[in-house]
């Protein structure tokens, strides 16, 4: 690597490498000048700015999160939009220009781990640069910050070529946090944000924007990503390929960006004021997206994909995973759309809502609330992010005319019912356990545990077995959940599609029978004799269960 001499006296940055040996440019790129121009310029001006993010006693990802914010605002208040890539080389280029000294508590906690004979390849791999120490106490090699994202498989050295290799900044550093819901795909070269864009191009008129079919979209994007391929003699890893088809196809029949935020679960609303002013709502805090729209065109496509223009230009959204939007169309807003979507709340879930987001289908809904009033033991596993409080909130509803006592360690079933009492096991208050055995004292018609602590599961698991009644509890599947998924009379099991959503994937009896099942297109039963078929006839549900099954509920 170039040395970097230090920072003049005005407070500049230590001489950053030139834009061309940090970023990939084609021959004329009309980006260049005015992008080579304002890092220049940043360099210059931004010298504070970027010591007081680096020298912060932070985490790495705070550090590169924070320089990656600095970044993008500097380049967007000059009329410079920048990829993703772009972000991440650029703070990378950044980052390693001042190496910060690990906090005293990591230091010693280094030295803890060194005592312990760590082996000698393992790394410090927070932006993966070397922390410098002094050399009479070297730091120990030890992976106190690991990031995993990467495929070591694909790693090359540099052979010493004419341009060096961009700053290594770990993918997780700038991503949005894992979804269960879909998967966000990263963008790891400015040659990728080139190739998608000549697909989007090719493949948008022979895919339609309304296309009839999923997989036959699909496949015409695959074919055109291979004719571009080939056009340039060029090949792409399998994951790579995989990543180009998902984000076209998000590209030209979905939300493109739009899609890419709401995967974030983290993020609670977006709102996109003009295609270079998009902000996040996270943990009540509104903050810079991530991404931005291309222009003012790309703005407006994707908006009139989210929703049609009306006569008066303002337009309500709804989702299919309950949350809700706005979209202003113009000549109400002159400046192009303006839209802010919503999360929708797990506690405001009823079975009408998720029949219509295709989570589950009326004979699952009216058999879960069958089995709700019979008092079975129902268990919800899922993923985390995959509608386990939606889903109990929507059987607790259905009772309404039922005494429900819910125990939870937030306050998503907060609705008003009279025969309805919410517990909350806040850190400060009681016990999970002991108000969990409380709530069982108050002889519910249904006992709602979401997400009861590991510690708590085998008691829970012991009360079902005795012949507890009428608990339904929701948490991930994991070996402790399976424990408590054998003491109950049914079992649901919620995870993803090949759409992306989540959905019920299927309905179990004690005894292991798939009661319902979801084969990646449709909802389906398999047998109309489950196992807690008695206990619901002796509740005095045995005609409606039996009408789920022959075909004359509808």
């Amino acid at each position: 690597m170039l040395e970097r001499p230090d920072g003049a006296a005005n407070g500049s940055l230590p001489a950053p490498r030139p834009l061309a040996r940090i970023l990939t440019f084609e021959n004329e790129d009309p980006r260049f000048p005015k992008m080579d121009e304002t890092w220049r310029g940043f360099g210059a001006d931004m010298g504070e700015q970027v010591r007081e993010a680096l020298d912060a006693v932070r985490s790495p990802a705070e550090r590169a999160y924070g320089v990656g914010v600095i970044v993008h605002n500097y380049f967007r208040a000059r009329g410079v939009t920048l990829t993703s890539y772009e972000l991440r080389a650029l703070a990378g280029e950044l980052v390693d220009l001042q190496p910060s000294p690990l906090p005293a508590a990591v230091e010693q906690h280094v030295a803890a781990v060194d005592q312990h004979d760590v082996a000698a390849e393992h790394h410090v791999a927070a932006v993966e640069h070397p922390v410098a120490a002094a050399p009479e106490a070297p730091i120990p090699a030890t992976e106190l910050v690991s990031f995993t994202d990467k495929d070591e498989s694909t790693r090359k050295a540099w052979a010493g070529d004419d341009s060096a290799p961009p700053p290594a900044v770990a993918e997780t550093v700038f991503a949005a946090p894992p979804s269960k819901l879909v998967n966000v795909i990263g963008r790891e070269a400015a040659s990728f944000d080139r190739l998608l864009m000549k697909v989007v191009a090719r493949a948008a008129p022979l895919v339609g924007s309304a296309p009839l079919d999923r997989g036959l979209a699909r496949a015409t994007i695959d074919r055109t990503i291979d004719e571009v391929l080939r056009h340039e003699d060029a090949t792409l890893p399998a994951g790579m390929y995989e990543r180009l088809s998902k984000m076209a196809f998000s590209e030209i029949c979905g939300l493109g960006l739009l899609d890419r935020l709401w995967a974030d679960r983290s993020i609670r609303a977006v709102y996109v004021d003009g295609p270079d002013q998009v902000h996040v709502e996270r943990n009540g805090v509104r903050e810079p997206a991530p991404e931005t729209f291309r222009d003012a065109a790309h703005l407006l496509d994707i908006a009139r994909r989210l929703a049609r223009p009306a006569s008066g230009g303002v337009v309500d959204v709804q989702l299919r995973d309950g949350g809700s939007g706005l979209v202003i169309f113009p000549p109400g807003a002159p400046g192009g759309p303006v839209l802010m979507l919503h999360r929708g709340e797990p506690g405001n879930a009823t079975f009408d809502r998720l029949i219509a987001a295709h989570v589950l289908d009326r004979r699952m809904a009216a058999l879960l609330g069958i089995a709700a009033r019979a008092r079975l033991n129902i268990v919800v596993l899922g993923p985390e992010g995959s509608g386990k409080t939606a889903l109990l909130a929507a059987i607790a509803r259905d009772l309404s005319s039922f005494r429900v006592v819910t125990l939870a360690a937030h306050r998503h079933f907060s609705w008003p019912s009279a025969g309805k009492v919410e517990l909350v096991a806040q850190p400060s208050g009681s016990p999970f356990g002991t108000l969990m055995s409380a709530g069982a004292r108050l002889k519910p018609d249904l006992l709602v545990i979401d997400a009861p602590p590991v510690g708590d599961i085998p008691a829970l698991a012991a009360r079902l077995s005795r012949g507890g009644r009428g608990t339904l509890v929701a948490l991930r599947a994991d070996a402790m959940a399976a424990l408590l998924a054998r003491a109950a009379d049914l079992t649901v099991h919620l995870g993803p599609s090949p759409d992306g959503l989540f959905r019920v994937q299927s309905v179990e009896d004690s005894a292991g029978t798939s009661v319902f099942f979801h084969d990646g297109r449709a909802f389906h039963h398999r047998t109309a004799a489950p196992a807690f078929a008695g206990i619901v006839r002796e509740a005095g549900y045995g005609e409606a269960l039996a009408g789920i099954f022959s075909g004359i509920f509808r």
